[in-house]
């Protein structure tokens, strides 16, 4: 017995319909203001951009999300464009945010650097002269282990919690001392 692909059917199946255009600016009238507002009353929040291609042209597309909640749009990269997505100006809880500079008119919130741009950046630094810098190595070494010691579901979070915060203090002061001593100089 030999395979054969299936027949094709003599009718066409078409797909099922886009959303209406009236459905489309229901979600942006109603939805889309109350996904902002949750976002803005979190009390973390992360904040990100990218390019992206819109409108024929390179834009940047700006990201401003909880665990559960997305808020997109596109811009330029200035302070304006960011407050043009409607969450950060209303925003004062923590922003996890990377390093760039943008993000700096926004006051009322509590920055926060994202772990995965610090790691990449630790990275960098200790790829760069990796004898010089074993410091960014340890660094990087002390943050992930305190993130896997206070995300381990063994003992009850204010433990785990105290105990990665005690171990990052004492590798971080290892970090520390291992970045004078590489050092060169008095």
């Amino acid at each position: 017995m030999s395979w054969s692909p299936p027949r094709r059917s003599r009718t066409r199946t078409r797909p099922p319909p886009a959303p209406t255009v009236g459905c489309a600016r229901l979600l942006e009238a109603a939805f889309l203001p109350r996904v902002r507002e949750l976002v803005a009353a979190a009390p973390v929040a992360h904040a990100d951009e990218t390019t992206a291609r819109a409108d024929g042209r390179l834009r940047y597309l700006h990201v401003a999300c909880t665990d559960y909640l997305t808020v997109m749009h596109v811009g330029d990269r200035s302070a304006a464009a960011i407050d043009a997505g409607g969450v950060w100006p209303a925003f004062t809880g923590v922003l996890v945010r990377d390093g760039y500079g943008g993000y700096t008119h926004l006051t009322g919130a509590l920055h926060a650097w994202c772990g995965a741009h610090l790691l990449r950046d630790l990275r960098s630094v200790h790829d760069g002269d990796p004898p010089g810098q074993v410091w960014a190595d340890a660094l990087a070494t002390t943050l992930l282990d305190a993130h896997h010691a206070a995300t381990d579901d063994g003992d009850p979070p204010g433990q785990v919690w105290a105990d990665a915060l005690a171990t990052t203090l004492l590798d971080a002061h290892h970090a520390a001392t291992a970045a004078r001593a590489s050092r060169p100089g008095p």
